[in-house]
């Protein structure tokens, strides 16, 4: 990946947030039954709706988004400028998330992708095409990785535990 990424490409995410882990949580129980209905609706893509040319694309799984865009850090010595509030993200999701106190970032998030892509038009295009549910979250750049959140920049922090298991396990 690192040797494709330069300061100035655009960070896309392909797919939902915590797609996998809100999943999982619903046809755990964890979530409520409410929700049973919703889990059939959760996109989760596959690498093969996801190949680009010209592109470095990084499957987010288990830590979430914010694990994803750490090793995405780490591999390319760069760093980025990520907005959360552009991650697409679903409603039942933020729901699910905030009544079992789980921060979506950091949720199991197989399904998703994060392209980064020096030509982000054609690739939000051809996401368009696809029916892909995709958005540009930031920018790769010199430095460190700002992560920012309600309008106030921070660093990204190493990688937390993903939350999933103990919630599949009824430790919480």
């Amino acid at each position: 990946m690192a040797e494709n990424v330069r300061p100035g490409d655009a960070l896309i995410m392909a797919g939902v947030l915590a797609a996998s882990g809100t999943a999982r949580l619903i046809e755990s129980g964890a979530a409520g039954a409410e929700f049973r209905e919703y889990a059939a609706d959760i996109p989760l893509l596959s690498e093969a709706q996801i190949s680009f040319s010209d592109c470095c694309i990084k499957a987010v799984s288990r830590g979430g988004v914010l694990r994803t865009l750490w090793d995405i850090k780490k591999e390319t010595g760069l760093g980025f400028n990520v907005a959360l509030s552009d991650i697409p993200a679903r409603q039942e999701t933020i729901e699910i998330c905030e009544r079992l106190d789980i921060n979506p970032f950091y949720l199991e998030g197989d399904g998703a992708y994060i392209i980064v892509t020096g030509d982000e038009e054609r690739v939000l295009d051809e996401c368009g095409i696809r029916h892909i549910p995709a958005a540009v979250i930031g920018h790769m750049k010199a430095g460190a990785g700002e992560i920012v959140r309600s309008g106030e920049v921070s660093f990204i922090e190493r990688p937390k535990k993903d939350p999933l298991e103990e919630y599949i396990r009824g430790v919480r």
